[in-house]
C-alpha cells in the first residue's frame, strides 16, 4: 500500500462510502423537490434553508437548468434530498477536521 506524503491525510473509507451513496441520493431527491419560495406558515413554523457548497450548487444546476436561490426562489427539499444533503454536510465536516 503506497504511504501519503507527509502532512496528507486520507479520506476515512467510510466516508467515502457515505459520499458514494450521498450524490447519487441527492440528484435523486432534488428531482422529487419543488421549486417555490417559503410561504408564511413556513416561516412561522421554523423554515430552514440550507446551505450551499460548490457540490451544491452544480447539482441544483443540473437538475433544475438554473443558479438557485435566485429571485426569492430556492429548492424546497424532499426528505430524500434533505437526507443526502446531511450525509454530505457530514463529509464535509470530516474533511476539514482531517487536514
Amino acid at each position: 500500500m503506497a504511504r501519503l506524503p507527509a502532512g496528507v491525510k486520507a479520506i476515512p473509507r467510510p466516508v467515502l462510502a457515505g459520499l458514494v451513496v450521498a450524490i447519487p441520493l441527492l440528484l435523486y431527491g432534488l428531482t422529487l423537490s419543488t421549486l417555490g419560495s417559503p410561504t408564511p406558515a413556513m416561516l412561522a413554523s421554523g423554515y430552514l434553508q440550507e446551505g450551499n457548497s460548490l457540490l451544491y450548487i452544480a447539482a441544483k444546476w443540473l437538475v433544475f437548468g438554473r443558479f438557485l436561490p435566485s429571485g426569492g426562489v430556492d429548492v424546497q427539499l424532499s426528505p430524500v434530498a434533505w437526507g443526502a444533503w446531511i450525509v454530505w454536510q457530514q463529509y464535509r465536516r470530516s474533511r476539514s477536521s482531517t487536514t
